[in-house]
């Protein structure tokens, strides 16, 4: 019986090596700096309570990388200054995971079907999803919305658990959702200019 088992340990093992998380952005944009930045300050104005995942992350996410990819000089969240700025980014966020479904339990019924053997190979998908509706306020006048999606897979293991992939798959969404942000806000400079 102990050779049964460590053959079984070694198998399960082997295939667990075998496979590892892999993620996708659905329709990824390719992030582009604008020519210029578009203001050279903001305030972001944030409502990101509707993101499920994410641990809050989401206003220093969106504002690491609207300053990396000049969209804008300066990016003020979450902490506002004394002094005014006339340029205000409105962003409310929704976000989810969605898991298989049915053939999720088909997949776990087999795992146990066969003893957990194949554990290593089936692969189960998270998909982490986060949309954002946007509008700008300058001045007293407000322009927008826009709606902005970005959809990242994240393919694991059963046993996988999720602070070994879901980290990596809410930075994918929130750069995706980022370089979609910077090139929507682009192709509006009239938006920002008095």
């Amino acid at each position: 019986m102990g050779a049964v088992r460590l053959t079984y340990l070694f198998l399960a093992s082997f295939l667990a090596a075998c496979v590892s998380d892999s993620f996708s952005v659905r329709d990824p944009v390719q992030a582009r700096a604008p020519s210029s930045v578009l203001a050279s300050e903001v305030i972001l104005e944030l409502d990101d309570s509707g993101v499920r995942w994410g641990a809050g992350e989401v206003g220093n996410a969106l504002k690491t990388a609207l300053v990396k990819n000049r969209t804008f000089g300066q990016v003020h969240y979450p902490i506002y200054p004394t002094h005014p700025v006339p340029i205000t980014l409105l962003v409310s966020a929704r976000g989810d995971i969605e898991t298989d479904g049915g053939e999720g339990f088909a997949k776990s019924f087999v795992t146990g079907f066969l003893l957990f053997l194949p554990v290593g190979v089936l692969q189960y998908r998270d998909t982490f999803t986060i949309s954002a509706e946007v509008s700008v306020l300058r001045e007293g006048r407000k322009f927008g919305p826009l709606t902005l999606e970005s959809r990242v897979a994240a393919d694991h293991t059963l046993f996988s658990g999720p602070e070994s992939y879901a980290a990596h798959a809410e930075q994918l969404a929130l750069e995706d959702l980022a370089a979609r942000l910077s090139g929507a806000l682009a192709q509006h400079p009239e938006w920002f200019s008095p």
